[in-house]
């Protein structure tokens, strides 16, 4: 579980929230956060063991913005020391939260995810975006799971309708998990198909590709990602010529290419195995490019297929269970209709078109 402390944003005078960006890690997988502040967030709630991250006295709403550039799932928070002192103080804290596509999360789920209330109303705002407000005199944690994947989510603190200002509360920290970057090919990839190489951006569902096992195959679905081109999530670029390629390649770490050759067989009994990019980088003609964002594809068959992307051959989506972990609840949902049998299965539903090498394997290979 990855965890972002909400401290680090306090680095203006007087240890104000200042606007930043932090890169959170998990098991090899990586998201970039952006911090926007409004108003006045500090550490000043934590001497009264409140937060270490909040605000006093506001009678304007203030918000913290996050987004982040993979989304990320089993988002987690309490909205601390929520209370109501009457005619003086109140608390009124609002909660915006976006899916991986940006659509504001349905207020059901949201609601649905709120637990700890004690003398709190919940209010559903004309906006969408929910709301808990202090009622009673009493202060109290309020824990908050967002589901799904949540590309970007604004808290608004700020007074309730029985007070000019809000008491003292705050944000705790964050706990998720970051999903690993799924096999895909990018933009500007050229896929052969029955007619003969097209761009993969111009490919529609249907559209016969031509695959090495079982000849021009119905594409059943195309799926987009966007992400920040930054760590794990920045492609491999397969130069020229490096995999038999025509032109560079460009795609995901965890994307696997077709090697094939006398070593393939001696090693491991097979003419031809599967490695993923990343094992195979060497610095000169396989390579990492960060930088910018970069827009995933992801092309579906009625089974794993290795089809020729700029000359060279490589794996189609292979919706594994730890695959589909990888998106979002939507396009989760939308796989799961066209192929029903994925759902809750315990392993890779599809068998693999071929043996998969470990990297440490691969380098027996290349």
């Amino acid at each position: 579980m990855a965890v972002l402390d909400n401290a680090i944003w306090l680095t203006g005078p007087s240890g104000q929230a200042e606007n930043a960006s932090t890169t959170i890690s998990e098991g090899g997988n990586s998201t970039t956060i952006n911090g926007t502040f409004t108003g006045t967030w500090d550490a000043s709630q934590s001497g009264f063991a409140v937060s270490e991250f909040g605000a006093f006295g506001v009678s304007t709403p203030i918000t913290a913005n996050y987004t982040f550039s993979t989304p990320v799932e089993n988002l987690s928070f309490a909205l601390q020391n929520v209370n109501s002192s009457g005619t003086t103080y109140d608390d009124m804290i609002t909660i915006y939260a976006y899916d991986a596509s940006g659509t504001l999360l349905p207020s059901g789920d949201v609601i649905a995810g709120i637990s700890g209330l004690d003398q709190d109303i919940i209010i559903v705002n004309p906006d969408g975006s929910v709301s808990v407000e202090a009622d009673g005199a009493g202060s109290n944690d309020v824990s908050i799971n967002l589901p799904g994947a949540i590309s970007e989510l604004t808290i608004a603190l700020g007074p309730g309708s029985d007070a000019p200002q809000s008491g003292g509360a705050g944000i705790s920290d964050f706990s998720f998990t970051i999903p690993a970057a799924a096999p895909c090919f990018t933009l500007g990839t050229w896929i052969e198909t029955e007619e003969g190489p097209r761009r993969i951006e111009g490919l529609r569902v249907g559209d016969r590709i031509v695959t090495r096992d079982h000849g021009c195959q119905p594409l059943r679905w195309i799926g987009f990602r966007r992400v920040a081109a930054a760590r794990a999530q920045a492609p491999v670029v397969i130069g020229r010529g490096a995999l038999g390629n025509d032109r560079d390649l460009r795609v995901s770490p965890q994307h696997r290419m077709l090697l094939t050759g006398w070593r393939a067989e001696l090693f491991f009994g097979e003419a031809e195995v599967l490695c993923a990019a990343k094992a195979l980088i060497n610095g000169e003609t396989i390579y990492r490019e960060a930088g910018g964002e970069v827009t995933y594809v992801h092309l579906l068959f009625d089974q794993h297929e290795l089809i020729r992307a700029n000359g060279a051959w490589s794996e189609s989506f292979h919706p594994g269970d730890w695959m589909l972990g990888a998106m979002d609840a939507a396009t989760r949902a939308e796989i799961v209709g066209l192929f029903p049998e994925l759902q809750g299965r315990a392993g890779p539903p599809m068998i693999s078109a071929r043996r998969s090498l470990r990297a440490f394997e691969a380098r027996l290979v290349v």
